[in-house]
């Protein structure tokens, strides 16, 4: 029954029961999130050394990212990593925050996923640049130039994908355990 004394937002405050389940994929979503925060602190000294520079002639969306507004990004990405590892930690105490507030989660890892899909478009753009031929074009990494680099790259440009998509299929996980720890519908949470 409801304390009808308690302010109703005390009672979500509650701490939800532990499960070992949980924590433990509590503990894989910081991890990732630690390394997405590191990936991010070498962005920020790249960017400080301006190493990137030379990316941003690949296209309209690279000049303003590496050229018109690169700490800005560089700040937002290094602030963003750090709420996102913060919240996970926070929210290993009280697991309901976490499933209330995903939203969060999911949209920083979209802007990871952004982050990487850019740089993956800038390493193609330069290397296309540098043949004098399209990336999309199929005879391009199947040059006898190319080949022996070929699948190292694209071997590259997966595991820049992997740790957002494994983030993202993590928190999705997180909250559905969390719900089924909790026995709360969709509607209960929100």
């Amino acid at each position: 029954m409801h304390d009808p004394f308690k302010p109703s937002a005390t009672l979500d405050l509650e701490p939800a029961p532990k499960s070992i389940g949980i924590n433990s994929l509590l503990f894989l979503l910081a991890s990732i999130a630690a390394y997405m925060l590191a990936t991010d602190v070498i962005f920020l000294l790249k960017t400080e050394q301006g190493s990137l520079r030379g990316a941003s002639s690949v296209s309209f969306i690279h000049h303003i990212y590496l050229s018109v507004i690169p700490f800005e990004a560089a700040y937002f990405r290094l602030g963003s990593s750090i709420a996102a590892l913060l919240f996970i930690i926070f929210s290993a105490r009280n697991n309901l925050l976490l499933a209330k507030h995903a939203h969060f989660l999911h949209a920083y890892v979209a802007t990871q996923l952004i982050y990487q899909i850019l740089a993956i478009t800038g390493v193609a753009g330069i290397l296309s640049q540098v043949a004098g031929t399209s990336a999309l074009d199929i005879s391009f990494w199947f040059h006898p130039d190319m080949r022996s680099n070929t699948a190292m790259l694209l071997l590259r440009f997966a595991l820049l994908l992997l740790s957002p998509i494994a983030f993202f299929i993590l928190c999705l996980i997180a909250t559905s355990k969390i719900r089924k720890h909790n026995n709360l519908s969709f509607n209960e949470i929100r």
